[in-house]
């Protein structure tokens, strides 16, 4: 809290009253409720004095009220959200992939996960905006990224080729502790690069770190919960989810992160990892396998929006392509 006398008081507060309340912060005179100001405070009377002392307050301290409204739209100009390439998954999302979260997308193998990962990864870049991979599966490859990024809209924004691939870094990772010492690493990095301090990119176009993806994270975690050491397990996983986190909201990027699925008493296919990983990732998306290469997704659980609709695509040689839902499918959730 800021000392008395430094806020702005105007005729209200001559030389006497401003000697009284120098040496006080305006924590402690709110919480001398018996403090007369109207010995500092131009008034008839004490309750008046106070009364004018907050009025003072809340306009110099207390942040503006904003409606509903007025708060969305700082939202849309704040908020960095990251198109995912896919646009039957982007109006999902409300948008695509926003700052500040970890969004899981979740589901068995085969089920458009990585594709997915691949395609956010490429679109993000071609903004000239960086990408870091953490690789658990050796699925990342060029060529694959390059057929993603021809198939994208021709745009005065979008980087060349190789420009764009150049803002791909690609981290490979064997096991949890290896993807823990990258994320600090990462964050590390990226704080000393937008303090002036650590190395600058290269391309005069290219901007901030705006994702970090993990594929997959059930790689990552299922092995060492499933190795008879579970409290130590359980350990990795909150601190991985504890630091994805972080770099979230400190670095103000999307986290993607992949996991798979178990057998669920209920009938259905749940995500993996259990309930204490449940709570790691503000947004979670299951993607199932329809037939051929035609993939649909739902929301599990999203703290932006109701859990509600379904996005329709299909996995091509250009990545995941919106389509038609199939003729006569019904889904109940």
């Amino acid at each position: 809290m800021p000392r008395a006398g430094q806020l702005n008081w105007g005729s209200d507060l001559d030389p006497a009253g401003a000697a009284l309340l120098e040496g006080l912060t305006v924590e402690e005179i709110l919480l001398k409720g018996q403090l007369d100001l109207s010995y500092a405070l131009s008034g008839p009377s004490s309750e008046q004095a106070s009364r004018r002392f907050e009025q003072i307050l809340q306009h110099q301290l207390a942040p503006a009220v904003k409606n509903g409204a007025q708060l969305m739209v700082q939202l849309q100009q704040e908020v960095n959200i990251l198109p995912t390439g896919c646009s039957s998954l982007d109006e999902l999302l409300r948008g695509g992939l926003r700052e500040g979260h970890i969004i899981e997308l979740t589901g068995e193998p085969a089920s458009g996960k990585s594709q997915a990962c691949l395609l956010a990864a490429v679109t993000t870049a071609a903004r000239g905006e960086r990408v870091a991979w953490l690789d658990t599966s050796t699925f990342f490859d060029a060529h694959h990224a390059a057929a993603f990024y021809h198939a994208l809209p021709a745009s005065p924004h979008k980087l060349p080729l190789e420009a764009c691939l150049d803002c791909i870094h690609v981290h490979p990772v064997h096991d949890v502790l290896d993807a823990l010492s990258i994320l600090e690493a990462i964050v590390l990095q990226e704080q000393e690069i937008r303090a002036g301090r650590g190395p600058q990119p290269r391309q005069g176009r290219v901007g901030r770190l705006s994702l970090i993806t993990v594929d997959s994270i059930s790689a990552l975690l299922g092995p060492v919960l499933g190795s008879g050491q579970y409290g130590y397990g359980q350990a990795l996983l909150s601190s991985l989810g504890h630091l994805l986190k972080q770099a979230a909201a400190s670095l103000s990027v999307a986290c993607l992160t992949t996991n798979g699925v178990v057998g669920s008493s209920r009938g259905g296919p749940r995500p993996a990892l259990g309930e204490t990983w449940k709570v790691q990732p503000q947004i979670r998306v299951q993607m199932h396998r329809e037939e051929g290469s035609v993939r649909w997704a739902t929301l599990l659980a999203s703290t932006i929006s109701a859990s509600k609709g379904i996005a329709w695509f299909q996995l091509t040689s250009s990545g995941p392509q919106t389509c038609n839902a199939p003729s006569g499918f019904t889904f109940q959730p």
